[in-house]
């Protein structure tokens, strides 16, 4: 049912624009990076990311600034792929190298195919790529009529009370080190009511931001939405931050300010359909979070959208809480990908295995206080939590329902060792001796092995 002219998209908001308008019968291949709707990973992936995805944000921090550093690439286009696809229109960006394939990538390609460089800076930026998109199939008007219901729905979010001043909202793009938010982001917080804490122009890039900082501009409300993580990898990265994180982390916690944390990945940072829902989001935690709903959207409270600090703490050790109000589970998309396993190495691996012992042996000898005292979670989350996420922890938990796979034509047995080490990244801060502990379901489908579930062995 291929509909010409064919599509390689490579940029996961253009796909998520082309699946929203009804025109994913263009699309031919997909980036690495694409992974909404569930339908997109059965497109080829065309493009390989350079960087090892799977590392704590520290390190991911490093290697962006060795590659920017040295004018090395972050993504390698799958050339043959494409090659063997020959779509007529390839999609990419030109606003952020780091955060996804640019032209650079794509030079090797024939001149026949055409090049659809999408530059999103603000909120207006975005909702024209996705006429610019829409036209480039075709579908011109399509792509008008959506994003006049789009802008129908933002400006259908309650007016901000104009009494007084509008809540300080800071957002956080990354972990460690802390950034904060830049280019549409401060739009969406202005829909959704709120007021950019310090204040961030539209369009402007994201940057690095101290606690001093912080602290100074008296946000009320922050949100952590790192840029790829969903829920529950920010969750994780909040808890194995470094010490300097960890610590102006603490501040803001103690501060009194309510913490939500977010889907980085599907909302907030792209530059897509879902900048609405991401605004909403805002508006939602404004008016008080869990409870509250905005004007005729859904309420986006849970693992869909955002939680509340105290909730993603809890999925930290227990996987997926069931206290959370949705049926579907947190898809482990950060996680659980093809390869880049690998992670960690030295002194810091040693460090975080012996850790990882004392933490086991506290809770073998009945000890959770100690053992809470151990864990890095302790930073962040309360002993009576921490108590509650060990005794309430589930034995098996579906990781998701898409399909997440590791490498092609893989044994289960080296499948198996390969997942130990991603169990490492998904139960942060337990180590592969513990991370052994655990069984994997598995299905083969298609030559392709997939994750179905984590089993804990007693």
């Amino acid at each position: 049912n291929m509909a010409k002219p064919t599509c390689v998209s490579l940029l996961s908001s253009a796909t998520e624009t082309i699946f929203a308008l009804g025109l994913e019968a263009h699309l031919v291949g997909r980036s690495h990076e694409c992974d909404y709707p569930p339908a997109v990973f059965d497109l080829p992936q065309c493009s390989i990311a350079l960087v090892d995805h799977l590392a704590p944000s520290s390190a991911i921090d490093a290697q962006v600034k060795t590659l920017s550093e040295s004018g090395a690439p972050m993504y390698t286009l799958a050339g043959n792929t494409v090659s063997g696809l020959a779509p007529d229109v390839i999609v990419v960006q030109d606003s952020c190298r780091i955060c996804a394939v640019s032209p650079g990538a794509i030079t090797c390609l024939p001149l026949s195919i055409k090049q659809v460089v999408l530059f999103p800076k603000t909120l207006p930026d975005v909702l024209a790529n996705i006429v610019e998109v829409a036209a480039s199939l075709g579908h011109e008007q399509k792509g008008v009529d959506y994003v006049a219901s789009l802008q129908m729905r933002l400006d259908r979010l309650p007016a901000p009370n104009a009494v007084g001043m509008l809540p300080g909202v800071l957002v956080l793009e990354w972990i460690d080190p802390l950034m904060s938010c830049g280019y549409w982001i401060p739009e969406i917080i202005a829909y959704g009511g709120g007021r950019c804490v310090p204040p961030i122009a539209p369009g402007a890039h994201t940057g690095y931001i101290s606690i001093s900082e912080i602290m100074a501009a008296e946000p009320q409300h922050v949100f952590i939405a790192a840029c790829g993580f969903d829920i529950l990898r920010c969750a994780q990265e909040v808890v194995k931050a470094s010490e300097a994180s960890r610590v102006a982390l603490r501040r803001i916690f103690d501060s009194g300010v309510a913490v939500w944390v977010a889907d980085g990945n599907r909302f907030f940072n792209r530059s897509g359909p879902y900048v609405v829902e991401s605004a909403v989001m805002v508006a939602q935690a404004i008016g008080g979070g869990k409870d509250y709903t905005v004007a005729d959207e859904m309420n986006h409270y849970g693992n869909h959208g955002f939680v509340s600090l105290a909730d993603a703490l809890a999925l930290v050790n227990a996987q997926i809480s069931s206290t959370l109000p949705s049926s579907a589970s947190i898809p482990a998309s950060a996680a659980i990908k093809e390869g880049g396993m690998e992670s960690g190495g030295g002194e810091d691996v040693m460090a975080a295995l012996q850790g990882g012992k004392d933490v086991v042996g506290a809770l073998r000898e009945g000890d959770v206080a100690r053992a809470h005292k151990l864990c890095s979670v302790s930073c962040c989350m309360p002993l009576e939590t921490f108590k509650t996420v060990i005794v309430d922890a589930h034995d098996f938990v579906p990781l998701s329902d898409s399909k997440y796979t590791l490498k092609w034509g893989q044994t289960p047995e080296a499948l198996e060792a390969n997942l130990v080490k991603v169990c490492v990244h998904l139960l942060p801060p337990q180590t592969e001796e513990v991370a052994a502990s655990y069984e994997f379901r598995m299905e083969l489908s298609e030559s392709v092995w997939m994750v179905k579930g984590v089993n804990r062995v007693p």
